[in-house]
């Protein structure tokens, strides 16, 4: 599901209306920056969202930081709340660090897959084996 963060910003200003909390500036300003950039990408993708296009070096930190907080927040992604694995939401994060690492080695529009092909390369998708490194047996 994508996230509007110009909705997002909007439901942390009610918040803190409804409860005794302040924003510090500097991140009140990044707030605004971010929704003001999101908005100008809106006039020309009604589709877009940041957070979306984010998501790739997010997923990055939180599989290769070694901080403890990034730590618990990766556990907390991948096993909830209820601490039961979500194979779905392990395998979006791996998508997208692979988008991340795509685009960073490739950034010449090659990297991205498309039915698993990327560039001239037969690559595969989540769950097959096309493309992976074969074993001697």
């Amino acid at each position: 599901k994508s996230i509007n963060f110009q909705e997002l910003s909007a439901d942390l200003a009610q918040i803190t209306f409804d409860y005794p909390f302040r924003i510090p500036p500097y991140f009140a300003l990044v707030i605004r920056a971010i929704s003001v950039l999101e908005g100008i990408a809106l006039v020309g993708n009604p589709n877009f969202a940041i957070i979306d296009e984010a998501y790739p070096y997010i997923a990055r930190r939180l599989m290769t930081d070694k901080s403890p907080r990034l730590k618990a927040a990766l556990r907390y992604m991948v096993y909830g709340k209820e601490g039961m694995f979500d194979a779905e939401k392990l395998i979006d994060l791996l998508q997208a660090l692979e988008k991340f690492t795509a685009v960073r080695d490739d950034g010449d529009g090659s990297a991205f897959k498309v039915d698993g092909v990327r560039g001239s390369k037969v690559v595969g998708t989540a769950g097959d084996f096309v493309g992976s490194q074969q074993v001697d047996t």
